[in-house]
C-alpha cells in the first residue's frame, strides 16, 4: 500500500469512521435506535458511491457518465425519505 493509500485510510478513519460510529452509539444510548440505523443507512450508501466513483475509469471529456451524479443524489435522496418513513411509522 503506497504512503498516499495510508494517509487517506486514516484520513477516512479519523474524520469521517469514528466520528460516525461515536454518534451513532450515542444515538442507541439515548434510545434512538432508528435515527442511528438511518444514518448508517445513508453513510453506506453515500461511501458505496463515492468507491463507485473512484474505480470507474475517467472518461474523456464530454462523453461518458455526466448522468452518474445526479442519479446516485437522486438515489440517495429517495432512501433519506424512505428511512423516514419507516422512522416515522415506528414511532
Amino acid at each position: 500500500m503506497a504512503e498516499r493509500d495510508r494517509t487517506e485510510v486514516v484520513l477516512v478513519l479519523v474524520v469521517w469512521v469514528l466520528p460516525l460510529l461515536a454518534l451513532v452509539g450515542l444515538l442507541v444510548a439515548a434510545d434512538l435506535a432508528v435515527i442511528a440505523g438511518a444514518l448508517l443507512a445513508v453513510e453506506v450508501l453515500v461511501a458505496g458511491a463515492v468507491v463507485l466513483a473512484r474505480r470507474l475509469p475517467a472518461s474523456e471529456a464530454g462523453a461518458g457518465r455526466g448522468w452518474l451524479a445526479p442519479v446516485g443524489m437522486v438515489l440517495v435522496l429517495v432512501a433519506l425519505v424512505g428511512v423516514a418513513i419507516v422512522a416515522a411509522q415506528a414511532g
